[in-house]
């Protein structure tokens, strides 16, 4: 139930991104080899277990990991929701604006 809002925003911001950075099919396809690193960063904050892993968190993915490794409670889960949605849309809000700019 909490994964998702973050899992339904996950589409859209790759597809920003590609829109806004590629210029052609060949920059798309490599874009988007260079975005599936984006989903590599949980794998990364799993080995690290002080509080230096959440300066991942300007990562969309890494909140989505977050609540899979949850030990604590419902509060918990629901406040990692709230602070991965706001990521989120931060980063669709950015890409938007990237697009829209190219546009013009």
């Amino acid at each position: 139930m909490y994964l998702l809002p973050m899992a339904a925003l996950e589409a859209p911001l790759i597809a920003l991104f590609l829109v806004a950075f590629a210029s052609n099919k060949v920059e798309g396809l490599a874009l988007s080899k260079g975005a599936s690193l984006m989903v590599v960063v949980p794998a990364v904050a799993w080995f690290i277990s002080s509080p230096i892993k959440y300066a991942f968190g300007i990562f969309p993915a890494f909140w989505i990991y977050e609540i899979f490794r949850g030990d604590g409670g419902q509060w918990q889960s629901l406040l990692l929701m709230l602070g991965g949605v706001g990521v989120h849309l931060l980063a669709v809000y950015g890409m938007l604006q990237k697009f829209l700019r190219r546009q013009d």
